[in-house]
């Protein structure tokens, strides 16, 4: 498991990993989660490494200190164990947190990243995949090599941002038909129809499962 430091500024950086390693340690001891942590890998200078081994409970040979990233070395199958408060639902919202930091990163490079930041601003018509084109000024069928040899296409992008945000919508609350309507849908059955086979429920479902868990916070 890999703590990055890269985006952290250089005057606070050391400050930062040291502060952040071992409230890990004291984060995970509170919620019953034992890693069974094999070893640290630390940009920390040695004296810093000693007390994160001392924070963890580890020997101190089991930090080593000086290297080029921060990384927790965990047994694999620990990934598979289920923690002690475990809940679907929330797993369920972390996993659609992940997804969307992850897609977040990849749209920021690429043909891809420029048609799906197209496709996310402004939503007062959606636009063609000419409109598209004109925007990053290339033709219809440049685009279509391109976005294919980065291993995607015009329809998947449109599709993606569609479902992150009729997920978004549905989760504050918003009515089904105005979120088709956002979407740039004619009709409500035929948004409905993409959403079940996104997240394989209809669009009412997962309005009902939002409303729920925010009475019950």
């Amino acid at each position: 498991m890999v703590a990055a430091d890269d985006e952290v500024p250089p005057d606070v950086r050391t400050f930062v990993v040291e502060r952040d390693l071992a409230g890990l340690a004291v984060a995970f001891r509170g919620a019953q989660i034992d890693l069974r942590l094999v070893g640290i890998e630390t940009t920390l200078g040695v004296e810093s490494a000693a007390a994160l081994a001392d924070a963890w409970g580890l020997a101190p040979t089991a930090v080593v200190a000086n290297r080029p990233t921060n990384r927790l070395v965990i047994p694999r199958e620990r990934l598979d164990v289920r923690l002690p408060q475990a809940d679907e639902n929330t797993a369920r919202l972390f996993e659609q947190q992940c997804h969307d930091v992850l897609a977040a990163r990849v749209a920021r490079v690429g043909v891809a990243g420029q048609v799906r930041s197209r496709l996310s601003h402004g939503r007062d018509e959606w636009p063609s995949m000419a409109q598209v084109a004109a925007d990053l000024h290339v033709d219809e069928r440049t685009l279509r090599r391109r976005l294919a040899a980065e291993g995607t296409s015009f329809r998947r992008l449109t599709d993606d941002v569609r479902h992150a945000h009729a997920l978004e919508l549905l989760g504050q609350g918003a009515a089904v038909a105005e979120v088709a309507r956002e979407l740039g849908y004619a009709e409500t059955a035929t948004f409905t129809r993409s959403f079940t086979r996104w997240e394989g429920v209809p669009p009412s479902r997962r309005r009902e499962q939002s409303q729920r868990r925010e009475q019950s916070r």
